[in-house]
């Protein structure tokens, strides 16, 4: 009888492990959207700022279709965020969604041809192996 019981805490802790695997795969994917809605709503600022030499600001707000789709990721982000706090616990999701703050760093780097000096990837690599060490320990 101990050792079915021994073999059943086995599969559970290993089912345990790959869900926590999967949730934070989730998490990495939201961050990659967060972060790439952070580019949308930062051309949007620029698309307002463009339309406020023609228009009021709210008339450049509203003509504005790259605030309209960054607007439209994050509510999805948001109803995704929700999700994913329902079947991870905050002070591991919330680190690992932090990545989206490396996720627009990156884009935004690429998009403008303009790549920040040796300070900056030191930073974003601290950052790295932070989340890393969270991870493990959500893992493990």
């Amino acid at each position: 009888m101990e050792y079915m019981e021994g073999c059943l805490q086995k599969k559970l802790e290993k089912d345990k492990k790959k869900m926590n695997e999967k949730f934070i795969l989730i998490t990495l994917i939201y961050a990659i959207v967060m972060g790439c809605a952070q580019i949308v709503l930062s051309k949007a600022s620029i698309e307002i700022g463009d339309n406020l030499k023609e228009n009021t600001l709210f008339f450049s707000i509203i003509k504005s279709y790259w605030l309209i789709i960054g607007t439209l990721i994050y509510i999805f982000a948001t109803l995704f965020w929700l999700w994913i706090l329902y079947n991870l616990d905050i002070r591991f999701a919330y680190p690992i969604a932090s990545i989206s703050v490396i996720v627009a760093s990156l884009i935004q780097s690429y998009l403008s041809k303009s790549f920040p000096g040796k300070e900056f990837w030191i930073g974003l690599s601290l950052i790295c192996v932070g989340l890393s060490m969270v991870i493990n320990s959500k893992i493990n």
